[in-house]
């Protein structure tokens, strides 16, 4: 059995942008985790304990983006979705990062998909 745990639109404010001039404020970026714990206990019990607590998922991943400036949308997926593999010991993560920066398209994103 695998449950999967999904975060959807968590929004973050960061410094990124490859300009020093879209880095000097923050901005709001728009971010999808989808995950499944390496343990997978079949009865819960209700207890959070087994499971993966997604209070801490996020929290955790607004402070991976916040510790400091980057340039590339691919380095923060790619580092957001390693760090919090290994600290939550997941086995594996799908993190998508929509940044609102292009005129006249939605948004601009980036997926990676990393196994634990």
């Amino acid at each position: 059995m695998e449950r999967i745990i999904k975060i959807k639109s968590l929004l973050v404010y960061t410094h990124l942008g490859v300009f020093e001039e879209e880095r000097a404020l923050p901005q709001e970026i728009s971010c999808d985790i989808c995950f499944s714990s390496s343990f997978q206990p079949e009865n819960l019990n209700d207890e959070l304990s087994q499971t993966v607590n997604y209070k801490e998922v996020s929290d955790f991943f607004q402070q991976v983006l916040q510790e400091r400036p980057r340039k590339l949308l691919e380095t923060v997926v790619d580092e957001v979705a390693e760090a919090l593999l290994k600290k939550f010991q997941l086995s594996w993560i799908e993190v998508t990062i929509r940044k609102f920066i292009l005129p006249h398209t939605d948004y601009v994103s980036v997926s990676v998909r990393r196994e634990g």
